[in-house]
């Protein structure tokens, strides 16, 4: 079966603190997400299953392989989501910069099944 991609926007040209946009990442392994225009502030990689408790993901740096749940830095992380119903990528601490925060998932046709 053919790969499928899937494109998130989970914060778009951002100057405060906020949630954005939580993305429906139910059945996908992972997310790949890059977070761009950080000057002072945190990014932190959120998952729910319940859709009103939201949780720290540990996610891996993919420059440096780290794992942490935020990011202060721009970067490319990538997010495991395997049981999640939600991911969302929450700006914290805003100081300075102008955030966007976007994802990319891509999967086989096989896949579609469980979304």
């Amino acid at each position: 079966m053919a790969a499928i991609q899937e494109s998130f926007t989970f914060q778009s040209a951002v100057t405060t603190d906020g949630n954005g946009t939580a993305a429906d990442v139910t059945g996908l392994p992972g997310v790949c997400v890059q977070v761009e225009g950080i000057t002072t502030a945190s990014v932190i990689f959120e998952g729910t299953i319940d859709g009103e408790s939201w949780y720290g993901i540990q996610s891996i740096n993919m420059t440096t392989t780290a794992l942490a749940t935020l990011t202060a830095a721009d970067g490319l992380w990538y997010v495991p989501t395997g049981g999640v119903e939600q991911l969302r990528t929450r700006v914290s601490t805003y100081s300075g910069g102008t955030i966007t925060v976007i994802g990319r998932a891509i999967y086989n046709g096989a896949m579609l099944l469980a979304k």
